[in-house]
């Protein structure tokens, strides 16, 4: 029993802590000003405002919304560090491979859970 306790301590060393907290794909919400705008992500997702739309953390992504009698609006979707990767230290030897495992596994980064547009009327 004693060794089974001690492999999973060591196994749970090994891993990447922000990757086992987060997963690669994020959902975020994004809300529009007025609603119901359609929104296209990165080419792929179209929506209707406001919805939720998951997105993989490995890259930054691209969001156009449009509305009738509005100028149409470019969000960039940028994602930043996670907090979760300082969980890392717990690492302590191993906290490069785990910084390592983070970013290639798409953990080490978050996007914000919101994000909200606003568009302009169009004159």
């Amino acid at each position: 029993m004693r060794s089974v306790a001690i492999l999973t301590c060591v196994a749970f060393l090994l891993t990447a802590c922000a990757t086992a907290i987060n997963s690669e794909r994020q959902p975020v919400l994004i809300i529009t000003h007025p609603p119901e705008a359609e929104v296209w992500v990165d080419d792929k997702y179209h929506l209707r405002s406001p919805a939720k739309v998951t997105l993989s953390r490995l890259t930054n992504h691209v969001a156009v919304v449009e509305k009738e009698g509005y100028e149409s609006a470019i969000v960039n979707i940028t994602r930043s560090q996670s907090w979760w990767i300082y969980l890392n230290i717990t690492c302590a030897i191993f906290i490069y491979h785990c910084w390592k495992s983070d970013v290639k596994d798409g953990g080490y980064y978050t996007f914000d859970d919101e994000i909200i547009i606003r568009l302009n009327k169009k004159e």
